[in-house]
């Protein structure tokens, strides 16, 4: 017997209802209620569902063919049509699903006939545009995983007929699965497009962007540190190069792979660059680099900035010391009452006479007679003490006097007699005792606070000449606060012996404070080498070198002390006493600086977050997304800041914030720089004056010549007022008259041969050892010192002096005209070819010339803390692709090659003809992709006098297109 399945029976035995279930579980719907027109056989089932059948498979081609239209001719934004506001929901998509009504009221129609019945399955005409709203209302794309995505159109027309005349006719819902490239790929797109918009917080343009920048601006600003001719750190040149190399791991990031053309494009702009600057920095972080040469195309690879390697100077640690701070506190330390505190301290201990008497004598002397009959009326008794000797010596050890006196006690008793109660006279006994009492003068030494914990190996460690001067005060203070050395013995004779201590304060011998000072002094010298080490990049931000200094000075501060076990003598004791409170000092002074800085590091950090400029380089990127393109093709290739056909494709804005002269940015930082607008650090003139002299060597500019004179004369004048602080301060540290501090001042700068020379000196502070170098021979060694730390710190005080600094004015002008002579001479030590023997006497002028250019913001909490030189970029670029094309393959890998997409972004208008009538209609437009990111970066070096930042004068670098 052989089955007969609902499916193959064709003899009209099923009822309609039935087949509509059967319909529904093979994804064929039937709407509402089935209309019979006239009492026919049914029509058969199999019939319907081969039309309905093929309907669902043009359905699935009409899905490709929109998807593959779409892609062409992606809607981005809708059209101010009808049409237009219809789709303005999610224009790509809702687009994507008119397309698709549109071909399916043109191209899903199937007809199938047996016998005498003819079934048609077809949707319904678009007319007009309400009738294309509504066919947009009946489409719906649904995704399910990957590319594959559920199409569904609604309202599909079901009519059997037989000859001629309907006999059912239904509704239904088609709905097919099919792969939609376009949807994947437009959302890729999108991510491109977010990523070169996003902020430095998510992946994208900005994040690359900004670790290329990092990369560079650290090897080209340390590489101008070191005294390379670079005279922009960062232009506009690099941050073109830097921009297409970031944008290509962008295309790889987000679509797989890159356009090997743009990849080449980068690697030929940044060889080009690479002969302009003569300097490297640029070539070894182009990541998308190709061979210039063969044009060999670099495998793509993932959007990682594991690829751009910042340089090693970002995070190896650099060292700042307490340098210049260990000698501003030891001259606040020496000038105050620090100094002499702790030797005074050291020169305090308490004294108390103790007593011994020895009796040696008794005597009974009597007055008077007893009358006869006389009556004893009454008796008093009086005492009397008499002290005899004047015998001072002095003591040993913890003696310090010795007194030797002899007291006679005598008490006398009178007594009056009366006869018949008449007066009739007085008798008296007195009764003397005679004791020898030694009254010695004792010391017990206090260690005062400020020494440091040891034990003393005698009780009263006081030696010539301060021995003596204890027995003077001790002797005082015996005839002072206890009331005479007589009473003292009277009292002993008589058994009181207990007195309390007293302290007593002797002068300090000059050895003692020499040796104090001395031995501060060597510890001076020890610390100012103490350092801490700490990545450069951290100081802009977090990293606090006065604030580590103090904690290890704290630390260390035993060690450095470096108290003996046991002291020998009060001089010992002063000597430790003075470093204890010597190191005290420089960690108070540490402290303040430590909040200084803390204040710096907000202003600067306010300055690089209201410019976007993060402080620290970036964290690598996730991953990249999952390949999808087939090819990428991007017009141009490379987007220059430089017009090739119209208007550029990039333009871009680099402003350097800290030049000279400084501008408002620097004021923000909390007035580290100090001065005003008007006005340039005597550092800064300085530096001019160098370049300048130096460009002349090999350039005859009468101009500049006459600029650098006028300069010339600024800076002698600022030296003079300088001088005279120095003599001040020499005359403090020494016992010299005017007339001889002026005559050593003098003597000091005559062994410098020229105003720069001079300023030089004054700017790096190394005046000081040539102005204590011409102090007299006989001048001894601590004078020599304390004249030296002494003028040292005036020098660098005066410095910051608003009548030390420079005309602005004069320090522009002769920077002005000197930068094209820089300039031109970097061009000619780079240069390839002509007469190589007599250029490198110019290229090595001009390269000095360029690297003492000043630039960057000193980080100086106090004068002469100058820890380190920031400065900071701000980078901003915008442009975009005239087009962007991307070619994905259209199937999934488990159906095979089914062909490529190609998706196309340009600025155009998308119609559609949705009615048939030959006309298009504006549905939206298609949009370029395009980029705009505003980042920055910083860079921090070692003080220097040539800091680092853009010396040529151009700080706010803009574009042709900007």
């Amino acid at each position: 017997m052989v089955a007969v399945t609902i499916v193959s029976d064709d003899r009209g035995r099923v009822p309609f209802a039935l087949i509509a279930a059967l319909l529904l579980v093979s994804s064929l719907t039937f709407a509402s209620g089935l209309v019979h027109e006239a009492s026919q056989d049914p029509v058969s089932p199999r019939l319907v569902e081969t039309s309905t059948q093929e309907a669902r498979i043009q359905l699935g081609s009409v899905a490709r063919a929109a998807d593959r239209a779409a892609a062409a001719e992606p809607v981005l934004s809708p059209g101010q049509t009808q049409l237009g506001r219809v789709i303005a929901d999610d224009p790509f998509e809702r687009a994507l699903e008119l397309r698709i009504a549109v071909r399916a009221s043109q191209r899903v129609a199937a007809t199938r006939a047996a016998g005498r019945t003819t079934v048609r399955v077809s949707a319904p005409p678009i007319t007009d545009e309400a009738a294309a709203r509504r066919a947009l209302r009946e489409v719906d794309i649904t995704h399910l995983e990957d590319e594959r995505y559920r199409v569904v159109l609604e309202n599909v027309s079901v009519v059997a007929t037989r000859d001629g005349h309907v006999v059912e006719r239904d509704v239904l819902i088609l709905e097919t699965t099919v792969a939609l490239p376009s949807m994947t790929v437009h959302q890729r797109a999108r991510t491109f497009e977010r990523r070169l918009t996003a902020d430095i917080t998510d992946p994208g343009l900005n994040r690359g962007l900004t670790a290329r920048l990092f990369a560079l601006a650290w090897v080209r600003g340390y590489a101008q540190y070191g005294g390379a001719p670079i005279s922009n750190v960062v232009a506009n040149r690099h941050v073109g190069v830097l921009t297409n190399d970031a944008l290509v791991d962008q295309q790889v990031a987000a679509f797989g792979r890159a356009d090997p053309e743009s990849q080449r494009g980068v690697a030929r702009a940044a060889a080009d660059v690479a002969v302009v600057d003569g300097v490297g920095g640029l070539e070894s972080l182009v990541t998308s680099a190709a061979d210039p040469a063969n044009g060999s195309e670099k495998p793509g690879r993932a959007a990682s900035l594991d690829a751009v390697e910042m340089p090693s100077v970002v995070d190896d640690p650099q060292e700042f010391d307490v340098g210049q701070g260990a000698d501003r506190a030891f001259v606040d330390f020496a000038d105050g009452s620090g100094l002499d505190q702790a030797v005074r301290s050291a020169y305090r201990t308490s004294i108390r006479p103790e007593t011994s008497a020895r009796f040696t004598g008794y005597d009974e002397r009597y007055e008077g007679e007893r009358p006869e009959n006389g009556t004893r009326r009454f008796s008093y008794t009086t005492s009397d003490r008499t002290v005899t000797g004047d015998d001072r010596a002095a003591g040993y050890g913890s003696t310090v006097l010795r007194y030797d006196r002899t007291v006679a006690v005598t008490r006398t008793e009178h007594t009056f007699w009366t006869v018949n109660r008449s007066f009739a006279g007085t008798t008296s006994v007195a009764r003397e005792r005679t004791y020898d009492v030694s009254v010695d003068v004792e010391c017990r030494y206090d260690r005062p606070d400020d020494a440091p914990s040891a034990r003393m190996t005698r009780t009263c460690p006081f030696g010539e000449p301060a021995r003596a001067a204890l027995e003077r005060e001790s002797a005082e203070a015996m005839s002072t606060r206890f009331g005479g050395v007589d009473s003292v013995a009277a009292d002993a004779a008589t058994g009181y012996h207990w007195h309390g201590w007293r302290t007593v304060t002797v002068d300090p011998p000059p050895g003692a404070r020499e040796r104090a000072y001395g031995s501060a002094a060597a510890l001076r010298d020890e610390v100012r080498g103490i350092d801490v080490e700490m990545p450069p990049a951290s100081m802009a931000s977090k990293a606090n070198p006065a604030s580590r200094l103090e904690a290890t000075i704290r630390r260390r501060h035993d060690s450095l002390v470096d108290a003996p076990r046991y002291y020998d003598s009060a001089a010992t004791v002063a000597e430790y006493a003075a470093r204890d409170a010597y190191l005290d000092a420089l960690r108070g002074d540490l402290a303040d600086q430590s909040s200084a800085i803390a204040g710096m590091q907000d202003g600067l950090g306010d300055v690089m977050a209201s410019n976007a400029v993060p402080g620290a380089p970036p964290d690598d990127e996730p991953e990249a997304l999952s390949p999808i393109a087939a090819s990428v093709s991007a017009e141009p290739r490379y987007l220059s800041l430089s017009a090739q056909r119209g208007s550029p494709n990039l333009a871009a804005r680099n402003v350097n914030l800290f030049t000279v002269p400084y501008g408002d940015a620097a004021d923000v930082v909390g007035g580290a720089i100090g001065g005003d607008d008007d006005s340039a650090s005597l550092s800064s003139a300085t530096n001019t004056l160098v370049a300048t002299n130096r460009a002349l060597e090999s350039a005859d500019d009468p101009q500049l010549r006459a600029r650098r004179d006028r300069l010339r004369g600024a800076i002698r004048s600022s030296i003079a007022r300088v001088r005279v602080e120095q003599r001040s301060a020499l005359r403090i540290g020494t016992d010299l008259s005017r007339r001889e501090a002026t005559a050593v001042i003098d003597a000091g700068y005559d062994r410098h041969d020229s105003v720069a020379s001079r300023a030089r000196a004054v700017s790096d502070g190394s005046i000081a050892e040539d102005i204590a170098a011409s102090l007299p021979p006989s001048t001894t060694a601590s004078v020599r010192d304390r004249a030296l730390v002494e003028v040292r710190v005036a020098t660098t005080d005066a410095r910051g002096d608003e009548t030390v600094r420079v005309s602005e004015s004069v320090v522009q002008g002769v920077a002005e005209r000197v930068r094209p002579h820089v300039r031109e001479g970097v061009e000619q030590a780079v240069r390839v070819g002509t007469d190589r023997a007599a250029s490198m006497a110019k290229r090595r002028t001009m390269r000095s010339a360029a690297a003492k250019m000043p630039a960057g913001l000193p980080l100086t909490p106090v004068p002469g803390q100058w820890y380190a030189t920031a400065n900071v970029w701000v980078v901003s670029v915008k442009g975009g692709y005239d087009r962007f094309v991307v070619d994905a393959p259209r199937a999934s890998p488990t159906q095979g090659n089914g062909g490529t997409i190609q998706y196309v972004r340009e600025s155009d208008t998308v119609s559609l003809d949705v009615d048939g009538d030959g006309h298009e209609e504006i549905v939206g437009l298609n949009e370029p992709i395009e980029l705009a990111t505003t980042t920055g970066v910083f860079v921090v070096v070692p003080p220097g006098p040539a800091g680092v930042g853009d010396t040529n004068g151009d700080a706010d670098e803009r574009s042709s297109g900007w």
